[in-house]
């Protein structure tokens, strides 16, 4: 078992003149000092030694006090001392117990651990869900012993509310969240909460610095009205013939035009839309974010601008040339736009009497109606979406021919509008 003790040295002295006694940690044989809060003058030193003794009994007291609180520590996890090699282990127990178990703020872990993914919608959308919950808490600091399950419903209700998001140091209202954006979100916080648990708590050793787990109790709400993520060919036309009023109805009007242009693009993803760069020679050409970090190609992509887009492509496209769409100058981030694009696509669906969609289903559609349709091999429709085509050995030895991709979006409007 470790043993403590409060000590002084001479050789500590300050320039000041004072010194800073030390708790000493003694554990198998090994010895490690923590510094105290403590610097005084009032020590004693006996000729020929090397500690001293404090003079003043209130700093005594202080420091017996220190011991004590730390003994007892030891002594309520004495399991997990057990189990430490050295002194050195045993002071970190000490220090994380005493420092980061009443104080550990679950949002300043959220931003060291998003910082760590890599760029892709994942890291988009956890990203967001941080930015909602300090507008939620109108701090940048959440004690993560305060998330319960009641605190996940609140914040819950609060997406689901007309609300004020701060971004930066402008605030900006926002309509009601979509269900199926509230339940991703949660699943994100879920996400992050779990990664803290296992940075946190040793379960090996009993070592529990985070006691609980609020989703144990708190279950996100499956949107079942978003169920089917492919719409038949009757919706996408009832879309594309969708006229919203375009100054009084900007969400429907935008959701429309990005859910088409998705859907002639073969997918392509919303953050990709918002970030993409590269327009050559009738093409936009772009390194799926979702995937590029996993595939050898970094997921690349080029598909044409095809004649059925080209006056919506024209009405966003960025004159300056910095990205191939204006979208980064009509939303303050990638949250906004989705948020936008969501309260349109949920607004649009009541406006023509249809089920209710999200803008996922463009892509799902593209590749349900090449497939059952226009009988496009799966390997097209793979090579369409930057998905693995099953033959990963043959891909790395052939190039990609992106003039399939054009015969298949070819096929696929064809079919639907002609």
């Amino acid at each position: 078992m470790a043993t403590l003790a409060w000590v002084v040295f001479k050789h500590h002295k300050k320039t000041d003149g004072t010194y800073n006694p030390k708790i000493k940690v003694y554990h198998n044989g090994t010895t490690v000092y923590l510094p105290t809060q403590i610097y005084t003058s009032l020590v004693r030193f006996k000729k020929g030694e090397s500690m001293g003794a404090i003079t003043d009994g209130n700093i005594v007291d202080a420091l017996n006090s220190r011991v004590k609180e730390i003994r007892n520590i030891l002594n309520t996890h004495d399991d997990v001392i057990d189990n430490c090699d050295d002194a050195k282990a045993v002071a970190d127990f000490i220090d994380k117990k005493m420092n980061t178990d009443k104080n550990l703020n679950f949002i300043e872990f959220a931003r060291l651990y998003v910082g760590g993914l890599k760029d892709n919608g994942s890291k988009s959308i956890t990203n967001c869900m941080i930015n909602n919950l300090c507008s939620f808490l109108g701090a940048d600091y959440l004690p993560v012993r305060k998330i319960t399950s009641a605190f996940l419903l609140r914040f819950e209700g609060w997406m689901k509310s007309e609300r004020v998001v701060k971004i930066g140091d402008k605030e900006y209202k926002r309509k009601p969240m979509a269900n199926s954006s509230v339940q991703t979100y949660m699943e994100k916080l879920k996400s992050v909460y779990g990664r803290m648990l296992l940075q946190y708590n040793n379960y090996e050793i009993g070592d529990i610095v985070i006691p609980g787990d609020p989703f144990k109790v708190y279950k996100t709400k499956q949107d079942v009205s978003f169920k089917q993520k492919a719409t038949d060919v009757d919706i996408i036309r009832k879309i594309s013939e969708y006229v919203p009023n375009q100054k009084r109805h900007f969400s429907r009007a935008i959701a429309k035009d990005i859910f088409m242009l998705s859907f002639c693009l073969a997918g392509i993803n919303l953050i990709d839309l918002f970030t993409c760069e590269s327009f050559n020679a009738g093409r936009i050409e772009y390194f799926r974010t979702k995937t590029k970090g996993k595939k050898k190609d970094k997921a690349f992509i080029s598909v044409p601008i095809s004649p059925e887009i080209r006056d919506t492509f024209e009405r966003y496209r960025d004159t300056t040339g910095r990205r191939v769409f204006n979208l980064y100058t009509l939303f303050t981030d990638i949250c906004s736009f989705r948020q936008i694009v969501a309260s349109g696509m949920k607004s649009l669906c009541k406006d023509l009497k249809i089920e209710p969609i999200t803008f996922y289903a463009a892509r799902h559609s593209f590749a349900t109606i090449a497939r059952n349709d226009c009988n496009v091999s799966m390997e097209d429709i793979a090579l369409c979406l930057t998905h693995a085509s099953g033959f990963r050995m043959t891909d790395t030895y052939v190039k990609p021919d992106f003039s399939r991709v054009d015969k298949v979006i070819r096929k696929v409007l064809d079919y639907v509008f002609h």
